[in-house]
């Protein structure tokens, strides 16, 4: 005869499954509020970077700082070298591209 142990969720894994649950309610409602009544809202980039931040949780403090520097660094380079071809044309004055509107 063989007996099935089940054993509840306690400590840091309860911790996880509230904050994953809370994170996806968060998305659903950021969803419907966004849909429905404003499409502006931040509720669901809120949810989906709250959610992505729970697999860095384990990381050490060292490894963190590198990754956060590392995405300062990429973010800094894509609003310097690559937003700024997509308004403006290197052909045009500055003056030319505000007359043009």
């Amino acid at each position: 005869m063989t007996a099935i142990s089940i054993s509840p969720i306690t400590g840091k894994e309860r911790i996880q499954v509230i904050d994953i649950l809370r994170g996806i309610a968060l998305l659903v409602i950021g969803l419907v509020h966004a849909i429905f009544i404003w499409d502006g809202d931040i509720l669901a980039t809120y949810a989906l970077m709250g959610i992505f931040l729970l697999l860095l949780r384990k990381l050490t403090p060292k490894t963190l700082v590198l990754l956060a520097v590392i995405l300062v660094v990429i973010q800094t380079g894509i609003n310097f070298f690559w937003l700024p071809s997509m308004f403006f044309s290197k052909d045009l004055t500055f003056h030319e591209i505000l007359s043009k509107n």
